[in-house]
Protein backbone atom coordinates (compact mmCIF):
# COMPACT_ATOMS: atom_id res chain seq x y z
CA UNK A 1 0.00 0.00 0.00
CA UNK A 2 1.79 3.27 -0.99
CA UNK A 3 0.47 6.51 0.94
CA UNK A 4 2.38 9.75 1.76
CA UNK A 5 -0.35 10.89 3.99
CA UNK A 6 -0.41 9.84 8.19
CA UNK A 7 -4.43 8.87 7.33
CA UNK A 8 -5.94 6.36 4.86
CA UNK A 9 -9.02 6.68 4.00
CA UNK A 10 -11.51 3.03 2.41
CA UNK A 11 -14.07 4.02 0.53
CA UNK A 12 -16.44 1.05 -1.12
CA UNK A 13 -17.12 1.70 -4.71
CA UNK A 14 -20.37 2.19 -4.75
CA UNK A 15 -21.02 4.49 -1.48
CA UNK A 16 -21.33 7.97 -2.05
CA UNK A 17 -20.41 10.79 0.49
CA UNK A 18 -23.90 12.45 2.01
CA UNK A 19 -22.34 15.98 2.11
CA UNK A 20 -19.06 17.93 1.47
CA UNK A 21 -18.20 17.53 5.05
CA UNK A 22 -17.98 14.00 5.31
CA UNK A 23 -13.76 13.67 4.80
CA UNK A 24 -13.36 16.26 7.45
CA UNK A 25 -16.00 14.53 10.25
CA UNK A 26 -13.98 10.70 9.49
CA UNK A 27 -10.65 12.28 10.08
CA UNK A 28 -11.75 14.84 13.00
CA UNK A 29 -12.02 12.41 15.83
CA UNK A 30 -7.79 11.36 15.12
CA UNK A 31 -6.88 14.15 16.86
CA UNK A 32 -6.72 11.76 19.98
CA UNK A 33 -3.34 9.54 19.57
CA UNK A 34 -5.47 6.33 20.53
CA UNK A 35 -7.93 6.38 17.61
CA UNK A 36 -6.78 3.70 15.08
CA UNK A 37 -9.85 3.78 13.11
CA UNK A 38 -13.01 5.37 12.09
CA UNK A 39 -16.24 4.74 10.23
CA UNK A 40 -18.82 6.53 8.94
CA UNK A 41 -22.83 5.63 9.36
CA UNK A 42 -24.53 4.10 5.70
CA UNK A 43 -27.40 5.89 5.03
CA UNK A 44 -30.29 3.74 2.12
CA UNK A 45 -30.39 4.29 -1.26
CA UNK A 46 -33.71 6.49 -1.99
CA UNK A 47 -34.74 3.65 -3.95
CA UNK A 48 -34.07 0.91 -1.49
CA UNK A 49 -37.32 -1.44 -0.45
CA UNK A 50 -38.46 -1.09 3.26
CA UNK A 51 -37.20 -3.76 4.74
CA UNK A 52 -33.51 -2.95 3.51
CA UNK A 53 -33.60 0.77 4.94
CA UNK A 54 -35.35 -0.96 8.29
CA UNK A 55 -32.45 -3.63 8.86
CA UNK A 56 -29.73 -1.13 8.01
CA UNK A 57 -30.97 1.66 10.08
CA UNK A 58 -31.24 -0.11 12.74
CA UNK A 59 -28.01 -2.12 12.71
CA UNK A 60 -24.48 -0.39 14.61
CA UNK A 61 -23.85 1.64 11.26
CA UNK A 62 -27.19 3.42 11.34
CA UNK A 63 -27.22 4.81 14.34
CA UNK A 64 -26.96 8.72 14.65
CA UNK A 65 -24.54 8.76 17.85
CA UNK A 66 -21.15 9.17 18.10
CA UNK A 67 -19.05 5.99 19.82
CA UNK A 68 -16.02 5.33 20.99
CA UNK A 69 -14.79 1.96 21.70
CA UNK A 70 -12.09 1.06 24.24
CA UNK A 71 -11.05 -1.40 26.56
CA UNK A 72 -10.46 0.29 29.55
CA UNK A 73 -10.52 -3.03 31.35
CA UNK A 74 -9.17 -6.35 30.17
CA UNK A 75 -11.28 -8.29 33.02
CA UNK A 76 -14.33 -6.75 32.52
CA UNK A 77 -14.34 -7.06 28.26
CA UNK A 78 -13.49 -11.18 28.84
CA UNK A 79 -16.70 -10.66 30.46
CA UNK A 80 -19.26 -9.15 28.21
CA UNK A 81 -21.32 -11.54 26.41
CA UNK A 82 -20.55 -12.98 22.94
CA UNK A 83 -23.01 -10.02 21.25
CA UNK A 84 -21.84 -7.53 23.34
CA UNK A 85 -18.17 -8.23 22.93
CA UNK A 86 -18.90 -7.99 18.71
CA UNK A 87 -21.05 -4.52 18.98
CA UNK A 88 -17.88 -3.47 20.99
CA UNK A 89 -15.96 -4.32 18.15
CA UNK A 90 -18.09 -3.18 15.77
CA UNK A 91 -15.80 -1.77 12.46
CA UNK A 92 -17.06 -1.16 8.66
CA UNK A 93 -14.51 -0.70 6.04
CA UNK A 94 -17.45 0.68 3.58
CA UNK A 95 -16.53 4.26 4.94
CA UNK A 96 -13.81 4.48 7.18
CA UNK A 97 -10.28 6.07 7.83
CA UNK A 98 -7.27 4.43 9.63
CA UNK A 99 -3.78 5.68 10.91
CA UNK A 100 -1.42 4.60 8.74
CA UNK A 101 1.58 4.00 11.49
CA UNK A 102 -0.96 1.44 12.94
CA UNK A 103 -1.88 -0.02 9.43
CA UNK A 104 1.97 -0.59 8.36
CA UNK A 105 2.12 -2.85 11.86
CA UNK A 106 -1.29 -3.89 12.12
CA UNK A 107 -2.60 -4.49 8.63
CA UNK A 108 -6.07 -6.03 7.36
CA UNK A 109 -5.58 -10.24 7.68
CA UNK A 110 -6.62 -12.52 4.32
CA UNK A 111 -10.14 -13.89 5.42
CA UNK A 112 -12.70 -14.76 3.17
CA UNK A 113 -15.11 -12.61 5.25
CA UNK A 114 -15.19 -9.72 7.69
CA UNK A 115 -11.52 -8.83 8.08
CA UNK A 116 -12.26 -5.30 8.92
CA UNK A 117 -14.41 -6.81 12.03
CA UNK A 118 -11.31 -9.10 12.54
CA UNK A 119 -8.98 -5.60 12.62
CA UNK A 120 -11.13 -3.97 14.76
CA UNK A 121 -10.76 -6.85 17.73
CA UNK A 122 -7.05 -6.87 17.53
CA UNK A 123 -6.70 -3.87 17.50
CA UNK A 124 -8.80 -2.78 20.57
CA UNK A 125 -7.50 -5.81 22.07
CA UNK A 126 -3.75 -4.08 21.70
CA UNK A 127 -4.85 -0.89 23.36
CA UNK A 128 -6.33 1.33 20.97
CA UNK A 129 -9.53 3.09 20.15
CA UNK A 130 -12.18 3.17 17.40
CA UNK A 131 -14.69 5.64 16.74
CA UNK A 132 -17.65 5.41 15.16
CA UNK A 133 -18.54 8.57 13.67
CA UNK A 134 -22.24 9.57 11.85
CA UNK A 135 -21.71 12.81 10.78
CA UNK A 136 -19.12 10.86 8.29
CA UNK A 137 -22.08 9.61 6.31
CA UNK A 138 -22.26 8.12 2.85
CA UNK A 139 -25.34 7.10 0.78
CA UNK A 140 -25.08 3.13 0.21
CA UNK A 141 -27.17 -0.29 0.54
CA UNK A 142 -28.24 -3.31 -1.84
CA UNK A 143 -30.80 -4.98 -3.34
CA UNK A 144 -29.60 -8.57 -2.84
CA UNK A 145 -31.15 -11.92 -4.00
CA UNK A 146 -32.21 -13.84 -1.49
CA UNK A 147 -29.74 -17.11 -2.63
CA UNK A 148 -27.29 -14.76 -1.91
CA UNK A 149 -28.41 -13.55 1.58
CA UNK A 150 -28.26 -16.84 2.18
CA UNK A 151 -24.93 -17.59 1.64
CA UNK A 152 -23.68 -14.45 3.24
CA UNK A 153 -25.73 -15.12 6.40
CA UNK A 154 -23.61 -18.01 6.28
CA UNK A 155 -20.45 -17.09 6.19
CA UNK A 156 -21.50 -14.34 8.66
CA UNK A 157 -22.24 -16.59 11.07
CA UNK A 158 -19.58 -18.83 10.97
CA UNK A 159 -17.04 -15.68 11.71
CA UNK A 160 -19.28 -14.37 14.02
CA UNK A 161 -18.36 -17.62 16.23
CA UNK A 162 -14.69 -17.95 15.65
CA UNK A 163 -13.94 -13.95 17.01
CA UNK A 164 -16.50 -13.62 19.08
CA UNK A 165 -18.21 -17.41 19.97
CA UNK A 166 -21.71 -16.21 18.90
CA UNK A 167 -24.13 -18.70 18.59
CA UNK A 168 -27.31 -17.22 16.93
CA UNK A 169 -29.77 -20.02 16.50
CA UNK A 170 -28.18 -22.97 18.46
CA UNK A 171 -31.31 -24.93 18.65
CA UNK A 172 -34.37 -26.13 16.26
CA UNK A 173 -36.66 -24.34 18.59
CA UNK A 174 -34.24 -21.09 18.32
CA UNK A 175 -34.62 -21.54 15.02
CA UNK A 176 -38.86 -21.88 14.74
CA UNK A 177 -39.02 -19.05 17.43
CA UNK A 178 -36.32 -16.92 15.81
CA UNK A 179 -38.34 -17.05 12.54
CA UNK A 180 -41.92 -16.80 13.65
CA UNK A 181 -40.20 -13.72 15.64
CA UNK A 182 -39.10 -11.89 12.60
CA UNK A 183 -41.87 -12.65 10.72
CA UNK A 184 -44.24 -11.03 13.40
CA UNK A 185 -42.20 -8.06 13.30
CA UNK A 186 -41.65 -7.88 9.15
CA UNK A 187 -44.66 -8.39 7.54
CA UNK A 188 -46.89 -5.37 9.83
CA UNK A 189 -43.78 -3.12 8.85
CA UNK A 190 -44.18 -3.86 5.28
CA UNK A 191 -48.09 -3.56 5.77
CA UNK A 192 -47.78 0.20 6.88
CA UNK A 193 -44.39 1.76 5.87
CA UNK A 194 -44.43 0.34 2.29
CA UNK A 195 -46.97 2.70 0.21
CA UNK A 196 -46.45 1.18 -3.72
CA UNK A 197 -48.62 -1.94 -3.90
CA UNK A 198 -46.29 -3.84 -5.86
CA UNK A 199 -43.37 -3.08 -3.88
CA UNK A 200 -45.44 -4.01 -0.95
CA UNK A 201 -46.58 -7.27 -2.73
CA UNK A 202 -42.95 -8.22 -3.76
CA UNK A 203 -41.79 -7.34 -0.37
CA UNK A 204 -44.56 -9.57 1.08
CA UNK A 205 -43.63 -12.78 -0.63
CA UNK A 206 -39.43 -12.14 0.69
CA UNK A 207 -40.42 -11.82 3.67
CA UNK A 208 -40.60 -15.36 4.83
CA UNK A 209 -37.83 -16.15 2.16
CA UNK A 210 -35.39 -13.95 3.54
CA UNK A 211 -36.42 -15.23 7.30
CA UNK A 212 -35.73 -18.51 6.35
CA UNK A 213 -32.40 -17.45 4.75
CA UNK A 214 -31.24 -15.09 7.36
CA UNK A 215 -31.79 -18.39 10.56
CA UNK A 216 -28.73 -20.90 10.28
CA UNK A 217 -28.77 -22.93 12.88
CA UNK A 218 -25.51 -23.91 14.87
CA UNK A 219 -22.38 -22.05 15.35
CA UNK A 220 -22.22 -19.16 13.36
Amino acid sequence: LVSKGELIIFLSQDAIPDDDDWLENLIAPFKDKQVAGVYGRQIPRDDADVLTKKHLNSWLTGKKETRISFIQNKEEYMKLLPMEKHELCNFDNVCSCIRKSVWTTIPFEKTVFAEDLTWSKKILELGYKIVYEPKAAVIHSHQRSVFYEYKRTYVCHRKLYELFKIQTVPSLKDVIKCFFMTMKNDLPYVYSSEKDIKKKTLSFLRVPVLCFCSIQRGKG
